[in-house]
């Protein structure tokens, strides 16, 4: 609820211009964020890591039916992941990895995911491209990263509460053999686009026959 009110109150225009001028201006940009901005991304933030965190327990689920034989069986699996809902297949993957599940699953799809690609960072660049080499390894088909630079709910998201990481659903997943990176800056420009433009981006990325 807190999320659809952003977008679709009135400050959603002057809070995309600021998105524009944070993105320019980075942390000095960040710092002019007016009074009603910090409100709004205070609300959103207990719900945005609430949501996160119940994610990677979804992403657990999902692993177990995937290794469920009775539940699956050997047809073929793709997986296409909205927002958070791109961390649970993403976590799924890592648990398949882990699990020695590799090939199971034939195509990936994450839109608009907030999965760190923060891979030149000194401290966790190399966990964050380790994750993702793992993800990569467990599909035997596509792995698309469909992101768009426009997003700028998903942008105030990580540029106040995570300042300094890069997330797919915002910047290609660079230097991931296996990995293509689809810009959709044209379709979407806002984080509730994906599922509003779904079937155009599937068209798009041209995955499923």
């Amino acid at each position: 609820k807190v999320l659809r009110r952003l977008i679709t109150d009135e400050i959603a225009k002057q809070a995309a211009s600021l998105w524009l001028q944070a993105t320019i201006g980075a942390a000095a940009a960040t710092a002019m964020f007016p009074v009603w901005i910090i409100k709004y991304m205070t609300d959103l933030d207990n719900t945005w890591l609430v949501v996160r965190d119940r994610s990677s327990v979804a992403g657990e689920v999902l692993a177990s039916a995937i290794m469920d034989p009775n539940c699956v069986g050997n047809r073929p699996v793709t997986l296409v992941g909205i927002s958070n809902g791109a961390r649970v297949v993403f976590k799924c993957l890592e648990i398949l990895y882990s699990k020695g599940y590799f090939n199971v699953v034939q195509n990936v799809v994450l839109l608009g995911a907030p999965i760190a690609v923060t891979f030149d960072a000194p401290a966790v660049g190399s966990d964050h491209k380790k994750a993702w080499r793992r993800a990569r390894a467990v599909v035997s088909g596509r792995f698309v990263n469909g992101y768009s630079g426009s997003d700028w709910v998903l942008g105030f998201l990580y540029r106040y509460m995570e300042w300094g990481v890069k997330v797919a659903g915002l910047s290609p997943a660079r230097g991931i053999s296996g990995v293509e990176n689809v810009d959709l800056g044209k379709l979407v420009e806002r984080h509730d686009h994906y599922p509003e433009y779904l079937t155009e981006i599937m068209a798009v990325l041209d995955i499923l026959e």
